[in-house]
């Protein structure tokens, strides 16, 4: 420093004649271990000088200093300062559109999941009720029935009541069960030949009495069919005219007109594929052009004093428009209210050999022949006491011989040391313990000796979906019967076995 001592220092640059003050900064600096002080250097900038004692008895420090411009000077970079807050504004605007767009999101998914709530609430109500209703008949016609055992012609008037209100509820749980399985995405389509003749026949038979119990009349016009044999699904196209029919007689006034029409025309660019065309058409209450906006969708009815005393899930119409839709085809509606309704659906299906027909048995046909069952051996794989008494007391009727194995095992163990050829068909339960009805079937495709290999296996069961009848034939099944048990199905089997022709 150019200096003797850091207080000649001082001196010089700040106080030159002042000796007291140089003794009272010495006093200051003795007086203390550390401190702060401010003066001018030999620049004459003001600067701050730091002390620091190295121990209480050294009398010895340690001093450092920095000009005052060098702390208290900033050099701001308004460009950099320009960048930050605009960066900042950007995002602030783009987070507040984004708060926004998530709380619109959020109102929306509110608001739908209330919708759907509220028409899920409805539906339960409403299916509760529906469901209630046909259960009320089948137990309550029963007791009816037990009191008068002693009236044979009144009791049977009990028994097809009963038996009416079970088909409704049978109707109403497949229903449940399909929409479920539509909307979750596994609904399956299994194509397979078909007679359409059949088809309509099946179809027709079950609405008629409806029609005619109502006092409506129901035209089946059958024209331009080009081939008889289509390959589809025909499960699902009898579901499509089903629903379409039962809502026509439904919602169609006493006295009223149903027309049922179906056609076939060429398609211009595809000569495996033929279109086939399906009318429903009724002159009943009609649709309000604000229901036909909705009319597809699950769980909703038009709601109203012609409505509500008809019983409905509200799931019919959005069954078909999704069942049209697996299948690749198209479904319009024409309606005015208090005038009638119009559906026409389109689906283009394949067709088969015009000369090749299916070797179907008409059930309506069945008893009108006279056939002896009385030399059939039946094998039923059944583990509910029930359904076992219900197809026993079935077959003993039409004079079949029937034997019970209350699970798949057994059913093989019987089969295995029964004398070949005992039995002619094997009825088999799916869901059964120890081992279930297709694990059961794969093992009897497998056995060594060719009569067990080749006897006749029919599912009897209730897993009634396609996806359902599809894993039985790949068990090796040869036919599929869905509970509830329907006697003409079984008897058509019979007759099939009967005859030694197993295509099914």
């Amino acid at each position: 420093m150019k200096s003797r001592t850091f207080y000649d220092y001082i001196r010089g640059y700040n106080f030159q004649n002042d000796y007291n003050k140089v003794d009272e900064l010495a006093n200051k600096i003795k007086s203390s271990d550390s401190g702060l002080l401010q003066y001018k250097d030999y620049r004459n900038e003001n600067c701050y000088w730091y002390y620091s004692s190295f121990g209480k008895n050294l009398d010895l420090y340690i001093i450092g200093y920095i000009p005052v411009k060098d702390i208290n000077s900033v050099n701001m970079n308004w460009s950099i300062v320009a960048i930050i807050c605009g960066t900042v504004l950007f995002l602030t605007i783009l987070d507040t559109f984004y708060i926004l767009s998530i709380n619109h999101s959020l109102r929306k998914a509110a608001s739908e999941a209330e919708h759907a709530s509220q028409a899920k609430t409805q539906f339960l109500s409403t299916i509760s009720h529906d469901i209630r209703t046909p259960m009320n008949g089948v137990l309550g016609m029963t007791q009816i029935a037990k009191k008068h055992l002693n009236d044979p012609e009144y009791m049977g008037e009990c028994l097809d009541k009963v038996s009416l209100a079970g088909n409704h509820l049978l109707t109403l749980i497949n229903d449940i069960l399909d929409i479920s399985k539509i909307e979750s995405g596994k609904m399956a389509i299994s194509i397979e030949p078909f007679s359409l003749k059949d088809c309509v026949n099946e179809v027709v038979s079950i609405i008629r009495p409806q029609a005619e119990y109502k006092g409506i009349s129901l035209e089946v016009n059958m024209h331009d069919i080009i081939y008889e044999t289509l390959s589809a699904d025909p499960l699902r196209l009898n579901q499509i005219i089903t629903n379409l029919l039962t809502n026509a007689v439904k919602y169609t006034d006493n006295g009223g007109k149903v027309l049922f029409d179906i056609s076939q025309s060429r398609l211009p660019d595809d000569d495996e594929k033929i279109r086939l065309k399906i009318v429903v058409s009724d002159n009943g209450i009609g649709m309000t052009k604000e229901f036909q906006e909705t009319m597809y969708n699950s769980f909703t009815r038009a709601l109203d004093s012609r409505t509500n005393k008809i019983q409905g899930t509200g799931l019919g119409l959005a069954i078909i428009k999704q069942l049209v839709d697996l299948m690749n085809g198209s479904i319009d509606c024409k309606s005015e209210l208090r005038k009638g309704t119009t559906f026409t659906v389109y689906l283009d299906l394949a067709v088969l050999n015009e000369h090749k027909h299916l070797d179907t048995v008409n059930p309506d046909s069945l008893y009108e022949k006279n056939y002896d069952f009385s030399s059939l051996h039946v094998l039923v794989a059944e583990d509910n006491d029930l359904n076992w008494e219900i197809i026993k007391t079935m077959l003993s009727e039409y004079k079949v011989s029937c034997d019970r194995a209350v699970n798949g095992l057994e059913c093989i163990n019987t089969l295995t040391s029964s004398s070949k050829g005992f039995y002619d068909l094997i009825l088999m339960d799916i869901q059964m313990p120890v081992l279930n009805g297709k694990e059961a079937t794969r093992k009897i495709r497998e056995n060594e000796d060719a009569y067990i290999r080749n006897i006749p296996i029919v599912a009897m069961t209730a897993d009634a979906f396609a996806e359902d009848i599809k894993a039985c034939k790949e068990a090796g099944m040869n036919a599929h019967i869905p509970k509830p048990i329907n006697m003409k199905q079984i008897l058509s089997v019979l007759i099939t076995v009967l005859k030694k022709d197993y295509k099914f």
